[in-house]
């Protein structure tokens, strides 16, 4: 009951005050919070949006979530699980203070970061021209995920700052 409480209080902070690089989110039930990710300005990854999961555990937040990166990105292996500093693979690095705004910056960060040595990325990172192509058809594979059965229209609807 309380992470439920917990969950819901952090995604109504999510769209009230979306973080720069993110900007729709879905949960699932309490045990799983898609976000999308949307590719910064002038960078490799401009004008795409990619899919993160996040999968919540069972006594979260007090432990770490799980992530996987749903859409092709070139720097993280599709639906494979990535290891952070603050994931399941390192839960000393975990703190129940880590939000979902700072999980979608976090993991956008890793994923503008060639340097596999910064993150457990299961792929080494592609070139900027692949990550351009990654970039390019990213709604349209975005569009054939079929997580959960409504999952793409919650997410096509992008959070209003207030």
């Amino acid at each position: 009951m309380q992470q439920s409480k917990i969950l819901q209080k952090q995604i109504l902070y999510f769209i009230n005050n979306p973080p720069d690089g993110a900007n729709a989110i879905y949960y699932d039930n309490d045990k799983s919070v898609y976000i999308r990710l949307v590719g910064p300005q002038n960078s490799p990854y401009e004008g795409g949006e990619f899919i993160l999961k996040i999968e919540l555990v069972k006594d979260w937040p007090f432990s770490p979530p799980d992530f996987k990166m749903l859409t092709p990105s070139g720097r993280f292996e599709p639906e494979k699980s990535i290891c952070t500093s603050f994931s399941k693979f390192h839960s000393t690095g975990w703190s129940p203070a880590i939000s979902l705004n700072v999980l979608a910056l976090s993991l956008l960060s890793f994923m503008m970061d060639n340097d596999t040595k910064h993150v457990g990325a299961t792929i080494v990172p592609y070139d900027d021209n692949a990550k351009k192509v990654f970039a390019g058809n990213s709604k349209r594979f975005n569009s054939s995920i079929r997580v959960k059965e409504g999952l793409l229209d919650s997410l096509l609807s992008p959070c209003v700052k207030k």
